[in-house]
């Protein structure tokens, strides 16, 4: 049997994108799943598949997506989500504003440290 399928990551990944697109709710967990697990390598395929797509059902779960994964490493993506905040979907502005809480600052908090004052001799 020949092997049509030179890179077995990016079908399954290409897989996974395209199960989103059904009207099925199992199997769009499934693989809203197994896209998160893949974690924020995968961010910058799936914001360019946001912009390219017409379709909404799509673009909402694949924001659910980048929520989940809560990171985005590309600043250029952190751009384009917030210009999705100002699309004319209030669905599809909602679920940008959700990612885009996701995937901001972690760690903790950084604290402003107040230089202790000595009195001047």
């Amino acid at each position: 049997m020949e092997t049509i399928v030179r890179n077995p990551a990016r079908a399954v990944r290409l897989l996974m994108m395209e199960s989103l697109k059904r009207d099925d709710p199992v199997l769009n967990q499934l693989a809203a799943e197994a896209l998160a697990a893949i974690g924020p390598d995968v961010v910058h395929v799936l914001m360019c598949e946001i912009l390219s797509s017409v379709n909404v059902q799509y673009r909402l779960r694949l924001l659910e997506v980048i929520a989940e994964i809560g990171e985005m490493p590309d600043p250029n993506d952190h751009l384009e989500l917030f210009n999705l905040t100002h699309n004319p979907d209030v669905r599809v502005r909602t679920e940008a504003a959700r990612a885009i809480y996701a995937v901001g600052p972690r760690g903790p908090r950084r604290r402003c440290t107040v230089p202790e004052v000595t009195p001047s001799r």
